[in-house]
């Protein structure tokens, strides 16, 4: 699973564009001949683009989930993206990746143990200790 940040307003462009996104077969040669993976010059014909805006996060899942363990299946190849160029101001964006494995349980483990660690309570530290 992918979450992109958008970290500042852009004044013009920066979207961040799906071109196969909406399709109902993906064919690799038909996107290199149209050369719809240049987002650099071919942006505008994406069906889908997500316009820049400061706080706005966008989410989705890089891979189907696998019908037989309810877990990581094979990559959706609909999700390619990539940034269109910004044409005035600057743009900030930060990536947020969810990683799993093949291994279900163990994922589940240590994303508890995570959760744990992460909400137990710490003990204060005096100002000399820091």
């Amino acid at each position: 699973m992918t979450i992109l940040f958008y970290l500042n307003d852009v004044e013009e462009g920066g979207e961040t564009a799906f071109p196969v996104a909406n399709n109902s077969t993906l064919d690799y040669q038909t996107m290199m001949e149209k050369d719809l993976v240049d987002l650099y010059r071919k942006c505008e014909e994406s069906p889908l683009k997500v316009s820049p805006a400061k706080g706005k996060a966008v989410i989705w899942y890089n891979h189907f989930v696998d019908d037989a363990n309810g877990w990581l299946g094979p990559l959706d190849e609909f999700t390619f993206h990539g940034g269109c160029p910004v044409k005035n101001g600057v743009k900030w964006i930060a990536n947020f990746w969810v990683k799993t494995t093949d291994h279900k349980i163990k994922d589940l483990k240590k994303m508890q143990k995570f959760y744990k660690a992460s909400t137990e309570k710490q003990p204060k530290m005096s100002k000399e200790e820091l």
